[in-house]
């Protein structure tokens, strides 16, 4: 593999995400990454004879690589990958000297640290989109992520692919994009060593009818130019959309963009519906500061003080389907139903994106007279089931109550065992329920019960409701563990505590011990929270269960690289002494200060 190749001209600047979603504390540039890398995979003399710089001169084109493998990674997790992977291989690595952040995913983890292999010919799915598709490679990525959050925030729902491998077609990708409404090529490289030519010819092969376009970098005549800004992405990307629905000139051919702000809101669902059945309402909360060491980290600050959330409520849509693996609610008119994906924009987009076209308008699988789907994005993830699924059983006994007759739930295809047991500790019996096959399914009468969680908290009299169910229905029995318990979370891909020796050495003494929860069933997990006094966890699903707590906890919660609110809220809501600890990451996982950790729990 070649020495990486690097832009010449000014002093690189700190990159800056405009994003509040996107942590941007780890900023690295790939040269660096890339010779640290090296240094330490590449032992041999014969190894290093093969390198070569290459000082990104115009003229050069993508032939006069023939026969080696040309690389542009993401970030500096995904340049260490690539080098590990690839460093015996004949070929050119481009980098750049301008830091750039650590790439994450939806879920706001490192796309490219714990368990990511790089693969030569592999592209990365940053992003799901429905409405069309950006792709782009290096640190070109970044900016057009920059441009994905503007639209989703707009309702227009762009996915994004990285290209760590310049040359070679990942059939996959060329699958997604042969079905996109739009495609826009962003170029980090100029002239011919881009990919323009190349993806043209490889997306007629696959039949795209689309649109598509590329823009390439700002310098002209330089092999490595400026990267496009998120304002040139932003107007190409908005030719594109817009030339799908020029008036006056008829459809387009190929695909149309399938969200783009059509989808119907809460406000429109209530409007519209048939019936509605309101909850008690509006609830309102305040959420106190938790106790910690330094300043609170920015994403959870935000969460703090007061907030109201929305009256709850059933309402009941005439002549609706069902479609897609995530059970998407469409209206009789073909309108997508923003409530059956968690009211969010990026979750129906996620959705119809995994949707084959045309689905929603085949012909029904299967007719149900009264129907109401706790089926979405996330109700296979537990804590989601938890704060999302069983929070809404409220709104259906009602409607059931109001309207005299019960309608049928849908839950997803082959439930786990845990959510079988808390279906049934809720008085729900599984077996009763009508496991989701994908649809489409026409629904005469459609109950659509809403969320319990807004803008990223949850509902403590809904989170009330469900403890008072679950532990009515818990067979009476003794707290299976210990008062006081540190979650292990060795067992899990993410957030390991990599000094947990060290951790439980420190707790020891204050009565602390370790718990592994998927050792334990389900009904024992919620015996054991129900009594806990004090709990020590890195973030997880598992500490989710807080929410069945009697006692008020006080709760020590890790955060590393990731930092999430969801059971941050649920603790402050449900007045558990809810404390933080931010830990030094170590990629996806994270290292405790446990002097700072035993101050923190004696505070």
């Amino acid at each position: 593999m070649s020495a990486a190749e690097h832009r010449s001209g000014a002093a690189p600047a700190p990159y800056e995400s405009p994003s509040p979603l996107r942590s941007t504390a780890v900023l690295r540039d790939t040269v660096s990454v890339f010779r640290e890398t090296l240094a330490a995979v590449d032992h041999d003399s014969a190894a290093a004879l093969r390198l070569r710089t290459l000082d990104g001169g115009g003229g050069r084109g993508a032939a006069a690589f023939a026969g080696e493998v040309r690389l542009f990674p993401a970030d500096g997790w995904q340049m260490r990958a690539c080098v590990d992977a690839a460093h015996a291989r004949c070929g050119v690595v481009y980098g750049c000297r301008a830091p750039v952040p650590d790439l994450t995913d939806v879920n706001d983890e490192l796309m490219f640290a714990t368990g990511y292999r790089f693969r030569i010919g592999v592209d990365d799915l940053v992003r799901e989109g429905c409405d069309g598709y950006l792709i782009s490679y290096g640190d070109a990525v970044h900016a057009c992520l920059d441009v994905v959050d503007a639209l989703l925030a707009a309702g227009t729902s762009i996915g994004l692919i990285a290209k760590p491998t310049l040359d070679v077609p990942d059939e996959d990708t060329l699958k997604r994009l042969g079905s996109a409404p739009v495609v826009l090529l962003v170029e980090a490289l100029e002239g011919q060593l881009g990919l323009d030519d190349r993806l043209r010819a490889w997306l007629d092969e696959h039949g795209f009818r689309g649109s598509y376009d590329c823009i390439g970098p700002g310098m002209a005549g330089q092999g490595v130019g400026e990267t496009p800004d998120p304002a040139r992405i932003h107007a190409a990307l908005a030719r594109l959309l817009d030339a799908r629905r020029k008036p006056g000139s008829g459809p387009a051919p190929g695909p149309e963009p399938r969200l783009a702000r059509r989808a119907l809101s809460r406000e429109g669902l209530l409007a519209e519906a048939a019936r509605c059945v309101r909850l008690a309402g509006p609830e309102h909360a305040d959420l106190p500061a938790p106790k910690t060491l330094g300043p609170l980290d920015r994403r959870l600050a935000a969460k703090l003080g007061p907030f109201r959330f929305e009256t709850p409520f059933a309402a009941e849509v005439r002549d609706a389907r069902l479609a897609g693996p995530q059970a998407v609610g469409f209206t009789a008119a073909g309108q997508p139903i923003l409530e059956t994906a968690a009211n969010r924009i990026d979750v129906l987009g996620r959705s119809l994106s995994r949707m084959p076209a045309g689905l929603e308008q085949a012909p029904a699988t299967a007719r149900l007279p009264l129907a109401c789907s706790l089926v979405d994005l996330w109700s296979p993830l537990y804590a989601h089931w938890l704060l999302e699924g069983l929070t809404r059983l409220e709104a259906w006994d009602a409607f059931t109550e109001a309207a005299g007759e019960r309608p049928a739930l849908i839950i997803d295809r082959d439930p786990p065992r845990w959510m079988r047991d808390s279906l049934r500790l809720m008085g729900v019996d599984p077996d009763a329920c009508i496991q989701w096959q994908g649809g489409p399914v026409e629904v005469e009468r459609l109950v659509i019960c809403s969320r319990r969680r807004e803008r990223g908290r949850v509902s403590a009299w809904a989170l009330e409701r469900v403890r008072e169910r679950v532990l009515a229905g818990l067979p009476a029995a003794p707290s299976p563990g210990p008062r006081r318990i540190f979650i292990t979370r060795a067992d899990s891909r993410f957030r390991q505590v990599q000094n947990e020796h060290e951790l439980l050495a420190g707790l020891a003494p204050l009565g602390f011990e370790r718990v592994r929860l998927s050792d334990m069933p389900w009904p024992e997990q919620i015996r054991l929270f129900r009594d806990v006094e004090a709990v020590v966890a890195a973030h997880g699903a598992g500490m989710t269960n807080i929410l069945f707590s009697t006692r008020r906890p006080m709760v020590v919660e890790l955060f590393g690289q990731k930092v999430s609110h969801m059971n941050y809220t649920v603790g402050l809501g449900t007045g558990c002494d809810h404390r933080v600890l931010c830990c030094a990451p170590d990629g996806d996982d994270l290292r405790v200060d446990v002097a700072a950790l035993r101050r923190l729990i004696e505070a």
